[in-house]
This record gives structure tokens, sequence and C-alpha cells, in this order.
């Protein structure tokens, strides 16, 4: 089975392992040459690429900055976001982890895709975003059942061997439930996944 690269790029890296803001850590700075010459990215290179554009300040736990820098990007390239929906949800999930809730849900609202998946139910992994930020358990729960029809990824040309198994997305919705009164970056913990 192959999976388009666009898929496959979130599966491997929209599983984000979260951890709380720090506001005083050290590297949460950048300068306006390297704002500006971040925004200047292809695509691939700003959102897909681990180690550049937004991503080494998400690694960082600098999501005030990894926000900034995708919602700049998002409203620089309107033409480029129509094609890619990662780019606004990717701002949705930095607001929400920067505690911008407000903001979050308007960008994850912009990052539903029409495009047709037999592996990833991608409306309801959005879904599940909105009902935990918006605390509605009921919808969580609807979306997470959802997710859990998805079939488990096999090996293959492209699979990593992480994913083999696996049902994409679902142990970040069961994080959100397992964490629901946290906030939303203490609730995309690794801690708050099932093992």
């Amino acid at each position: 089975m192959r999976i388009p690269r666009l898929i496959l790029a979130s599966i491997v890296l929209l599983p984000i392992s979260c951890a709380a803001d720090t506001a005083t850590h050290s590297p949460c700075a950048i300068s306006t040459e390297d704002h500006e010459r971040i925004l200047e990215l292809t695509f691939a290179e700003f959102d897909q690429t681990e180690d550049k554009g937004w991503r080494p300040y998400y690694s960082s736990k600098c999501y005030v900055i990894a926000a900034d820098l995708l919602v700049a990007y998002v409203e620089r390239y309107p033409d480029l976001v129509r094609k890619n929906y990662m780019l606004p949800f990717h701002a949705g999930q930095m607001l929400a982890m920067a505690g911008d809730y407000d903001n979050a849900v308007l960008y994850l609202q912009r990052g539903y895709s029409s495009r047709e998946s037999k592996l990833i139910d991608w409306t309801a992994f959005v879904e599940a975003h909105l009902a935990f930020i918006e605390k509605d358990a009921e919808k969580l729960a609807e979306m997470r059942a959802r997710i859990d029809k998805q079939p488990a990824m096999v090996a293959g040309p492209g699979v990593p061997d992480w994913a083999v198994g696996k049902k994409i997305n679902l142990d970040v919705v069961d994080g959100f439930l397992a964490c629901f009164d946290k906030p939303f970056a203490v609730a995309c913990e690794a801690a708050c996944r099932p093992n």
C-alpha cells in the first residue's frame, strides 16, 4: 500500500508529543531577520522538515513563536494554504499549545480537507481537537469512536515501524480523553496517552 507523501508526512510529524509551555525557555527568541528568512522557505521546508521552519521552535517548547511563524506563513501564502490544509491545522495546534484557544479554533477550522483517505479520518481528527478545546466530552468521544474505525497501519513502503499496527492519531485523541481537564499542551503529552 502506497501512502500519499502529504498524508505520510502527517502521520510521521503530526502526532506531536507535547509538553507544557515554558515562557522562560532560553531558545524562545527569534530575530526579525530569522523570522523573515523562515517565512521564505518552501512549504516542504517550512512545514514538513523536522529541523526547519516552525518545527525547531516547537521542539524547544517555544509555542508562541511556532504559532506566530505558522500564522504569518498562512496569511502570507493564501494560495498555498488552499492546497495545504496542514498549515492552518498546525497553526491551530501551536496556538492551542500556547494557550490561545480562541485563535486556535479559528485556524483549526481552516484545517479541514476534502481529500478522501481510507487510512485517516482527518475530519474526525480536526473535530477531536475542537471538541477538546471547547470541552465537549460527548463530541470528543464520538470522534474517538470514528478514528477507532480506521484500519491499523500495515508494514509497507513509507510506513515507519512505529506506525505498524496502530490506528493513526488514535493515541492523540486517547490522550485528550485521559487528560480532558488539563490544558491542551499537557493533554498532548505522551504521559496522557495509553501505552
